[in-house]
């Protein structure tokens, strides 16, 4: 039902993943566990979910959920990065983020959010905002959904989240829905 890479098993030991992990990661269809540090599942309490609040999130919220209760109940953190928008549109994505973790206190799991309002002209990226919180929030896992995205590199890997995937220092699960 997953499968399970070792930071040790992966063909690249720099911070980058390998070739070999992400041919598995393009074609997987079934979630992959990478395990980049010394981790007991039984150790996991916290998982760091980044959303972009603005797209319908279902799929990530279920799969949040369901890993949540997998590893004992854990702890649901999100992330929203949010680019150059106005106070207007930052108060709707409160309110947006308020919803979603209630919805998820309301389904038994303590969860928290928070937004990160980001600059392109400070020359923030998704990838390394998600990696200096991640870092920051000490989640053991982070929940990674990596389809229906844009600009897709040759790897078939969007860049934001390859980026992601070779900088978190945590744990990631990968999922392809």
């Amino acid at each position: 039902s997953m499968i399970l890479l070792n930071k040790t098993d992966i063909d690249d030991k720099s911070d980058n993943i390998g070739e070999f992990t992400k041919e598995i990661l393009r074609n997987s269809e079934i979630p992959v566990l990478i395990l980049k540090n010394d981790l007991h599942l039984s150790e996991v309490s916290s998982i760091l979910l980044p959303l972009d609040i603005n797209k319908e999130n279902k799929k990530k919220i279920s799969n949040a959920l369901f890993y949540a209760k997998f590893f004992h109940d854990s702890q649901v953190r999100i992330i929203s990065v949010v680019f150059d928008t106005s106070d207007y549109e930052m108060n709707r994505h409160v309110f947006q983020l308020q919803h979603i973790v209630h919805f998820i206190e309301k389904a038994g799991f303590e969860c928290t959010g928070e937004i990160m309002r980001c600059s392109n002209e400070d020359g923030d990226t998704l990838g390394k905002i998600v990696c200096d919180y991640a870092e920051k929030s000490e989640a053991e896992l982070v929940l990674l959904m990596t389809d229906h995205e844009e600009n897709k590199n040759k790897f078939g890997l969007y860049k934001e989240s390859e980026y992601m995937l070779s900088k978190l220092s945590n744990n990631i699960i990968s999922i392809t829905p």
